[in-house]
């Protein structure tokens, strides 16, 4: 059986999607004759603990994503730093919803200007929570 949605995407808020499915039998003339009602449970996907995942791909040459995990809704800042300690670039989030999310970085610092190739350290902030990985940039 396959079940088609359109132009549909789940809200935070939505629990329970109600679905009208029509199962067509082989020698069915008539149409509506299998109509069905069915209720669908919708879960969010809330990761059990705080992470920041290592990016990917890695190394990189262009743009690499970033991927962390929130186990509650939070404030969060996301840092690249050079090997210096010298803060290239930062992304100040705000507060976001507990869950999976994810930054895309395209190798620029704050100025736009593309970085030398070599290692970099991503810091990932999020209310107690910190977390580091180490990243590589090649030209």
């Amino acid at each position: 059986m396959v079940v088609e949605f359109s132009e549909w995407i789940p809200n935070s808020e939505d629990s329970i999607l109600t679905v009208r499915v029509e199962t067509k039998m082989e020698g069915d003339l008539v149409l509506n004759n299998n109509l069905e009602e069915k209720k669908i449970w919708i879960y969010k996907n809330i990761p059990e603990v705080s992470a920041l995942y290592q990016n990917r791909p890695n190394p990189f040459r262009d743009v690499t994503t970033i991927k962390y995990a929130l186990r509650n809704k939070a404030k969060v800042t996301i840092e690249i730093y050079n090997v210096l300690g010298q803060r290239v670039y930062v992304w100040d989030l705000g507060v976001k919803e507990a869950g999976f999310h994810y930054v895309k970085w395209d190798g620029k610092d704050s100025r736009g200007v593309k970085v030398s190739s070599g290692i970099y350290f991503v810091r990932f902030t999020s209310g107690d929570f910190q977390a580091i990985k180490k990243i590589v940039k090649l030209r």
